[in-house]
């Protein structure tokens, strides 16, 4: 089950990697002290999220 999850998270940022042009993406475990909130990609990730769920 948790297998399943992180595959879907995997695939969601992957395609907000690609489609956006980004060459990296960290996820919050990588002690980050600080990150300008427009490069949060929190909300991208659940918009696809939702959008994988419908299909």
């Amino acid at each position: 089950m948790e297998y399943k999850l992180l595959a879907k998270v995997k695939t969601a940022v992957d395609n907000i990697a690609i489609s956006k042009g980004y060459d990296f993406i960290f996820d919050g475990s990588v002690s980050l002290l600080y990150g300008k909130p427009t490069f949060d990609l929190t909300d991208d990730v659940l918009f696809e999220l939702r959008k994988a769920k419908g299909n």
